[in-house]
């Protein structure tokens, strides 16, 4: 019992445990985090997560949920000068496509920014190099380990892979290269200023950071575990018998072999549908096992419910049918004001690269910017995807009120629909520009009519 105590004490997540664990005990103790996930325990919780979300659909849809609503992102230039914004959204266009962002060719930038996400998510945190010709290297949070191996650098200074000044501020990083059987081996050592770090942080101290998922990893996997001992029990319940009674003192096929065997009934289930002539007071029944239980679905569903709130997911958005169309809405607003401060990171990580690469382009004269104009002056803004209606007729009255109320702007209502207020407005100048010159006049107007039918 002692031992079971002290093993509790030992580290804080549970999902870094490959064996089962349901101690009830409290830690009465306040370590520094990256004491109580140290890198031995980090890589376990990084396998759990990984393994998980490897084979679990629930869990690997719930991250790609995640994504879509944290890490998709348009590019506008902001300058006030519309040759300058179109020159910095070509740039950035070319920029992001994978031969010219990814030092490996195969992402583009929006694909290495929703990936990046996802590792976060489900490692705490990873790195993208900065390579001097403009291109990035992406560096998983599972490479980052003690320099074991290394002649130059000491396993104490890096005890989680991240070497850092008395103040906490990171130093440099420890990255390693990976062999056969998960084992890793010292690469070199890449200064923090030359890496664009992102990963999940809740304390300020904290020099990793911590997935997300780690609180409920034990959740999802019991979930996992049960729904395959469900499905293996319904299978064993579809191979199910047949049992004959009848009201005669021997039993069937019992009796002298020089006797009639009227009474025996021989059944193939392998041949398809069959009827069966059964004689007066004999009687045919299947075996069968109700499974799974009602209680066990709605056991299951609580569970779900539990696990997806670790990213804030409502279950209606995993199951439909579990809300209406308020119910539903009122989730998404709740869910929105959440993903918020996520997608605050995505971005503050875009606009790092960007200042990063443009200041490439420029000393590199592939982009001239106006004289009396410097890098800091250019002004652009990462705009993420929009909110989808749930009900367009009503929600587009209600933003149409809202704004001849004076309580918010178009710029504002295009902006929270991901579009931008100033293309929109373009686009319908040209629109009329060329249905007037056509002779064309767009009826704006239209009354709906009920018709009725033979």
């Amino acid at each position: 019992m002692i031992k079971s105590i002290k093993k509790v004490f030992n580290f804080g997540y549970d999902g870094a445990e490959s064996g089962k664990r349901r101690n009830g005990a409290v830690h009465s103790k306040v370590k520094h985090e990256d004491d109580e996930l140290k890198a031995k325990d980090r890589r376990a919780l990084n396998g759990n997560t990984r393994d998980i979300n490897r084979n679990f659909a629930i869990v690997s849809w719930a991250v790609r949920k995640h994504l879509d609503y944290v890490s998709t992102f348009t590019f506008q230039a902001k300058t006030g000068n519309e040759a300058l914004n179109q020159t910095l959204e070509s740039f950035m266009g070319w920029y992001s496509r994978p031969e010219n962002c990814d030092v490996t060719g195969r992402h583009s930038l929006q694909r290495m920014v929703r990936t990046a996400e996802a590792c976060r998510t489900i490692d705490g945190d990873m790195g993208l190099g900065k390579i001097s010709n403009g291109k990035l290297q992406a560096i998983e949070g599972d490479r980052v380990a003690p320099p074991v191996g290394s002649k130059d650098h000491k396993i104490e200074d890096y005890p989680n892979g991240v070497k850092t000044t008395k103040a906490g501020k990171h130093k440099s990083y420890s990255v390693c290269s990976r062999l056969k059987g998960g084992r890793l081996a010292f690469e070199r050592v890449i200064p923090a200023r030359h890496v664009f770090w992102f990963g999940y942080y809740h304390r300020f101290d904290q020099t990793r950071g911590v997935s997300p998922l780690a609180c409920a990893i034990n959740s999802f996997v019991d979930i996992y575990e049960a729904t395959n001992y469900a499905l293996a029990k319904a299978k064993i319940a579809q191979i199910f018998g047949m049992a004959f009674y009848r009201d005669a003192v021997e039993p069937i096929g019992d009796g002298d072999e020089n006797e009639s065997t009227s009474g025996e009934y021989e059944v193939g289930l392998n041949k398809g549908p069959f009827v069966l002539d059964l004689e007066p007071g004999d009687r045919a029944e299947f075996l069968e096992n109700k499974t799974p239980s009602s209680e066990f679905q709605a056991f299951t569903g609580v569970m779900t419910a539990i696990a997806l709130k670790s990213l804030d997911i409502p279950y209606c958005f995993y199951d439909e049918s579990a809300a209406n169309y308020n119910g539903s809405r009122l989730a998404v607003v709740q869910y929105e004001q959440s993903a918020k401060a996520k997608r605050d990171d995505v971005r503050d990580l875009l606009n790092r690269i960007t200042f990063w690469r443009l200041s490439i382009a420029i000393l590199n004269d592939e982009i001239k910017l106006p004289a009396g104009m410097a890098l800091k002056d250019i002004k652009f803004e990462w705009t993420p995807l929009g909110q989808p209606w749930l009900d367009p007729l009503k929600e587009i009255k209600a933003d149409n009120e809202a704004v001849a109320g004076g309580l918010i702007s178009r710029r504002r209502v295009c902006k929270r629909r991901g579009d931008d207020f100033n293309e929109i407005v373009n686009e319908l100048a040209e629109e009329k520009e060329l249905m007037d010159k056509l002779g064309l006049t767009p009826d704006t107007n239209y009354e709906v009519k009920d018709y009725e039918t033979n």
